[in-house]
């Protein structure tokens, strides 16, 4: 197996239902090699894939570690299939709860490739019982998390989450992703007590936008900030919950 499909298949593993763009994004390789290299692993059993878009995504495949690409993964890195499920989140459980996330999932991996313009290597965790949806560890230390207000959320629920956010461990920075500019200015409101630092923008503007993209905003004041701005407001240090599914 070559150096890139071995990249790619620990990458697919890290990073469940991402599209070859997304998979570029934060690897050394380019977007026709990545395109490439998955068709491969795909015809080897190793990878597979599904059609998916929704109203923020265009059309696209995502793509997921097989059974048998659990194996191999496990093999290349010298370990057991167990220690795979234990370290990624590639079991029937995490698949299930992505699956059914798939939408904010898919803007939560295009806000990757936009950090990864600014900051990498990263690293992604997942979260289905934490305040945050996910988290981003930057190479740093720093740690950003990633809280989405979903269309049928309602105030009371997100204000819960982000009171919870109080109790669990000190993030450098929170992210949140709002629908539409109704609950954007709900969210300001509601952040100007936040515990962390908060900055927001719309769901839709972060499925898109590059890195220098001025799309995101602080509770209080009107200036508009990309991300290499709004990394200067994160703390210095951070931690992220451990949030494994097995």
């Amino acid at each position: 197996m070559r150096e890139i499909e071995r990249d790619l298949l620990r990458l697919v593993a890290e990073l469940p239902f991402a599209d070859r763009l997304e998979l570029a994004a934060p690897s050394d390789w380019s977007e026709r090699a990545v395109y490439q290299r998955l068709g491969d692993l795909r015809c080897s059993g190793l990878v597979g894939d599904l059609p998916h878009a929704s109203e923020l995504i265009r059309p696209t495949r995502r793509f997921l570690i097989t059974a048998d690409g659990i194996a191999r993964l496990a093999l290349n890195l010298g370990t057991s299939r167990e220690a795979v499920l234990r370290d990624y989140p590639v079991s029937e459980r995490w698949r299930q709860t992505l699956l059914r996330r798939l939408d904010s999932v898919g803007v939560i991996y295009r806000l990757g490739s936009a950090l990864a313009g600014v900051e990498r290597p990263l690293r992604l965790r997942w979260y289905r019982a934490q305040p945050p949806d996910a988290a981003f560890a930057l190479p740093d230390g720093r740690s950003l998390a990633v809280l989405r207000w979903g269309r049928t959320a309602d105030r009371t629920a997100v204000s819960i989450r982000i009171r919870r956010l109080r109790e669990g461990p000190t993030y450098s920075g929170v992210l949140v992703l709002v629908p539409d500019e109704v609950r954007l200015r709900h969210a300001r409101r509601l952040l100007r007590q936040a515990p962390l630092i908060c900055l927001i923008a719309l769901e839709r503007d972060a499925a898109y936008a590059s890195a220098d993209a001025r799309i995101w905003r602080a509770p209080s004041g009107s200036a508009a900030l990309c991300l290499e701005e709004a990394f200067t407001f994160l703390d210095a240090e951070g931690e992220w919950a451990v949030g494994i599914i097995r």
